[in-house]
């Protein structure tokens, strides 16, 4: 191992929290900084999914013909904020790049790599006795009502078959031996059997932090103001207390992240790609897994604290407000998959997916400083490679490289 170094981790969500973790088992001083609860917001309301089944970018061939409808339905499963529109034009230009054939084959392989490895990661981070209590590998399931709809998702289907995704096509008298409480009148669906998900996404941040914690790292609940480089490189961050210098910074701030780079001269195409959810504590019906609504293009997850009820995309930035109505909106359709389904006491909750146009993060050293390293740029994905991420980070702090497909630098 290298010489100790005095390191900090900025951001306290799922990634932060585990690439803290991996680094203090590293034999790193290590401070954690965030001025929120470690995991309470983007990575509390995630549909708790290790997707290894998602090894395709969010942009397949033909992505510009959604658009229009995109534009034209504020409720829609993708949504764009006309008023964000010009803000957008950018990144969505990057993104439609990012769906040609060639690139989507390229982001497939680097997506199906992570893939391979998340759940080992996480389990290995985790230790036995936790990742036993948290991690469940019972499959997803994707449903759908009408066979237009379900023949519409045989190409990504087939796609994410040949990136190396194990996936089955089910009838539906298999659906419901495997899901009773399924509605009788589905048309059939998929199921990837290798996908696990955790009993509660907060529960798993607090687990990373209360090991990090229990192993000697420090956890400071404050904001980082700016970046700065001093005179040989090293961070200085500027810091609620003031001001203080150390040998890294590992910058895993999600959506805040690039706000923190542009001043030294660094740019990331980030969007805020809002999740909602609606989170019902009695819902009256029981799932085994996780289950898509593959004509709605929303997610069911059966959790400790009830059935989650989320997905979909809305693009209207970091500062507009929430629309509840795209939240309320699941409960009905989700009804048509689950009949007897109840909302009483349902709560909503929205956060922000940090989504790079190529759909892989940004994990590695920032371009020009040898000392800030990148981790940040998940999109749907930060649980599923959190401890992934963690691992390369440490390494990288360590002296290795980190994964080329997931270069900051590739943005130029």
């Amino acid at each position: 191992m290298n010489a100790k170094l005095q390191l900090a981790v900025i951001g306290a969500g799922i990634v932060g929290a585990s690439c803290a973790l991996a680094l203090r088992r590293r034999g790193h001083e290590v401070v954690l900084l965030d001025p929120e609860p470690p995991g309470s917001l983007t990575s509390a309301g995630n549909m708790a999914l290790i997707a290894t089944s998602h090894i395709t970018p969010f942009a397949l061939p033909g992505f510009w013909k959604q658009v229009p409808a995109m534009l034209a339905d504020p409720l829609g499963p993708l949504a764009i904020s006309w008023r964000h529109m010009p803000a957008l034009v950018p990144w969505l230009w990057r993104l439609l790049r990012a769906s040609r054939p060639a690139e989507v084959v390229r982001i497939s392989a680097a997506l199906a790599a992570a893939a391979a490895q998340a759940e080992p990661e996480w389990r290995a981070l985790l230790g036995a006795h936790s990742a036993d209590a948290l991690i469940q590998r019972e499959g997803l399931l994707f449903v759908y009502r009408s066979a237009a709809a379900l023949a519409q998702a045989a190409p990504e289907q087939d796609l994410r078959a040949r990136a190396g995704a194990r996936v089955s096509r089910l009838g539906p008298e298999e659906l419901r031996q495997m899901e009773p409480a399924l509605a009788p009148d589905l048309a059939g669906g998929y199921f990837f059997p290798d996908v696990a998900h955790v009993a509660d996404p907060r529960r798993v941040t607090e687990a990373v932090i209360a090991a990090y914690l229990a192993e000697g790292g420090t956890l400071e609940r404050q904001a980082v103001r700016a970046i700065e480089i001093d005179s040989v490189g090293r961070p200085r961050l500027c810091l609620e207390s003031g001001a203080r210098v150390f040998d890294r910074a590992v910058l895993a701030a999600g959506i805040w992240s690039p706000a923190l780079l542009r001043p030294l001269g660094i740019r990331v195409p980030l969007e805020s790609e809002r999740g909602y959810h609606l989170m019902l504590p009695d819902p009256g019906v029981r799932l085994g897994r996780p289950v898509g609504a593959g004509d709605h293009r929303f997610m069911m997850t059966p959790l400790d604290t009830g059935l989650r009820l989320g997905g979909t995309a809305e693009f209207a930035g970091i500062d507009a407000p929430p629309n509840w109505a795209r939240a309320d909106r699941f409960l009905e359709p989700a009804r048509r998959y689950l009949p007897g389904l109840r909302g009483a006491g349902a709560t909503r909750w929205m956060g922000h997916r940090p989504s790079t146009p190529d759909s892989l993060a940004v994990i590695g050293t920032a371009p020009g400083l040898k000392h800030v390293i990148c981790a940040f740029g998940h999109g749907h994905l930060g649980l599923t490679q959190g401890a992934w991420t963690a691992r390369h980070v440490a390494d990288l702090v360590d002296g290795a490289a980190a994964p080329a497909a997931f270069d900051p630098a590739r943005f130029g």
